[in-house]
């Protein structure tokens, strides 16, 4: 098996693994622009599989629960936010943020309401 850089001439060949296994699961991913590095691995010069590592913009947010804001006061904040998080995002060529809400369903039925929509799969993370 051998390792190596995915280079623009294997994009053909991973498009076509694409449509015929993952064409409805996910969109084709540029595997030549966006990524920090992308790879695969092959056998007597056939694909097995490619990769790549790309960063994630994630808003983070703490918010403050307590009385002393009311929930339109919290929900104008959570705007504001959203537009900083948004520019930025666009400033540095990000196409998607992501959000990670545990446990507070309203927080989530907020973030639909400006637009926030399930990822597709689930979400796991690979502590390093």
């Amino acid at each position: 098996m051998n390792l190596r850089a995915v280079e623009p001439g294997d994009i053909p060949r991973l498009k076509r693994i694409h449509e015929e296994f993952f064409k409805n699961d996910f969109a084709f991913p540029d595997f030549v622009n966006g990524f920090i590095c992308a790879f695969l691995v092959e056998e007597n010069g056939e694909i097995i599989t490619a990769s790549g590592v790309r960063t994630l913009a994630e808003s983070v947010l703490i918010t403050n629960k307590s009385g002393n804001f009311s929930i339109a006061e919290r929900r104008e904040a959570l705007l504001r936010m959203l537009d900083v998080s948004q520019y930025i995002c666009q400033r540095y060529g990000y196409d998607q943020l992501h959000a990670f809400i545990i446990n507070d369903e309203n927080w989530i039925r907020h973030l639909h309401d400006y637009g926030f929509q399930p990822t597709k799969g689930e979400a796991l993370v690979l502590s390093l």
